[in-house]
């Protein structure tokens, strides 16, 4: 438990800490920003997300099963992965490269060579490198050497970013030249575990069985990972197609740059939780499974809700541009939908872990596509909360239908109280957005939401002892 509890320190706090840097920096930033930045940003971003999912055609999912399944051959797997990526990559660039000289906004067409450049550079450069340390660092429970890592990286995106705003004021730009530059970075760190560690050399002589076997595994993901973009970027892709202005848009992408903010505070403690929650499953140990899901959710809807509460103070301290301090209503729908993700976290390891990744189609897939069609038919009537509302909607479905499929009730008799979790969620939902204008309310919500917290916190944490 107790490295459980400093893996969860280290993967999802010590990450933020750049982050902190950078939320910081925000008010000296916005002033060198426009909404019109933030929109022709996030305009590319959904686009380019488009072809997101086929990044890493699923394959690290391979990667984690064989780890756990194969520990003593598991480098072997690992290597043939690496080859199929170091190819794969090459094309995927080539396929961002054509779709980003396509897409760019005409108000940015004079920046679509660097644009391009800054983009596919690390994929070009170094391939799957990054996937691949990551994942060997996550599962060998090794935090220290992962955190540090991601900390440089971000600290360095965040430096970069803040001279080309605030001292080039290239406006937009910085964020590619930032992002870039992390990238680069983190590929560079990992090199010495493949080489040296790991001793890992692309293999690419491929024994077709064992392709085969790889992509029934991986590829039936895909959609499942594609289903990220529907519920998000496709959205910011349809306010651009309804003509809907680049302010508007950048409204949405300053919203969803703080959400992405919290997903990485809930990246970090699912991979602390990773390897806990699959021994737990290879064990068949169901009653500590139980537990260590219901404290990774508990903590997630208390963060969720702390941070929506206070959306109004959070906006109206970081964000320079008097335009985008009102999007709270906006921020608070779409962090609470977010709490989703703990919960579908938890199901999707049982899905990778059995190898019935084709069953995720009906799940994530699905969700994604609720979201598509509520964007498709809502936006032209009631414009950006279309992307709010409908996020929030194919979330609940995302994270709680999962617990009704075959795989999750056969091999799972400890079952969460995933209709009583439904409920909390939604109750939170309304309460922060009944009181985010009410202070002496928020006081005392804050402080029964950390009485809650610890108790049921402390309760859980002596069940898994």
């Amino acid at each position: 438990m107790n490295l459980l509890i400093k893996n969860s320190l280290w993967l999802s706090a010590a990450p933020f800490l750049p982050k902190l840097m950078g939320i910081m920096l925000l008010p000296i930033m916005t002033k060198h920003l426009s909404e019109t930045d933030f929109g022709i940003a996030g305009t590319i971003s959904a686009y380019i997300n488009i072809i997101g999912a086929f990044n890493f055609l699923g394959l690290g999912i391979v990667l984690q099963n064989s780890f756990f399944n194969y520990p003593n051959r598991f480098k072997f797997v690992w290597s043939q992965v690496a080859g199929i990526l170091r190819i794969w990559m090459i094309i995927y660039s080539l396929g961002q490269a054509f779709l980003l000289s396509a897409i760019i906004p005409d108000i940015a067409v004079g920046n679509r060579n660097i644009i391009i450049f800054l983009t596919i550079l690390p994929n070009v450069l170094f391939g799957p490198i990054t996937l691949i340390g990551e994942s060997y660092l996550i599962y060998s429970k090794k935090s220290f050497q992962l955190v540090w890592r991601s900390v440089l990286s971000g600290f360095i995106t965040v430096a970069i970013t803040f001279i080309c705003i605030v001292y080039f004021e290239i406006g937009y730009l910085g964020w590619y030249f930032g992002t870039c530059a992390g990238s680069i970075f983190l590929c560079f760190s990992y090199l010495n575990i493949i080489i040296y560690d790991l001793s890992i050399k692309s293999i690419y002589k491929f024994r077709r069985r064992s392709i085969k076997k790889y992509f029934n595994i991986s590829l039936p993901a895909i959609p499942h990972y594609y289903s990220i973009y529907l519920q998000e970027g496709s959205g910011r892709m349809l306010l651009d197609q309804n003509r809907v202005s680049k302010m508007e848009i950048g409204r949405i992408s300053m919203v969803q740059q703080f959400g992405d903010m919290f997903l990485m505070g809930i990246s970090g403690l699912n991979n602390a939780f990773s390897p806990f929650l699959l021994q737990c499953i290879k064990e068949d140990s169901q009653d500590k499974m139980r537990k260590l899901g219901l404290i990774l959710i508990v903590f997630i809807f208390a963060l969720a809700f702390l941070f929506s509460l206070w959306s109004k103070e959070v906006l109206d301290f970081f964000i320079s541009i008097d335009s985008m301090k009102s999007a709270y209503y906006i921020f608070i729908v779409y962090i609470m939908g977010i709490c989703y993700r703990p919960l579908y976290y938890i199901i999707s390891l049982y899905y990778f872990f059995y190898e019935r990744t084709p069953q995720l189609l009906y799940l994530s897939f699905i969700s994604g596509l609720l979201g598509l069609i509520f964007y498709y038919f809502f936006i032209p009537r009631i414009g950006i909360w279309a992307i709010p509302v409908g996020y929030y909607l194919s979330s609940l479905y995302f994270g709680y239908f999962g617990f009704l499929y075959r795989t999750y009730r056969e091999n799972v008799s400890k079952k969460l109280p995933f209709l009583k979790l439904l409920f909390i969620q939604v109750l939170l939902t309304i309460l922060a957005l009944l009181f985010v204008n009410n202070f002496k309310v928020k006081v005392v919500l804050s402080v029964l939401t950390f009485v809650i917290v610890v108790y049921a916190l402390n309760k859980l944490k002596h069940a898994v002892q």
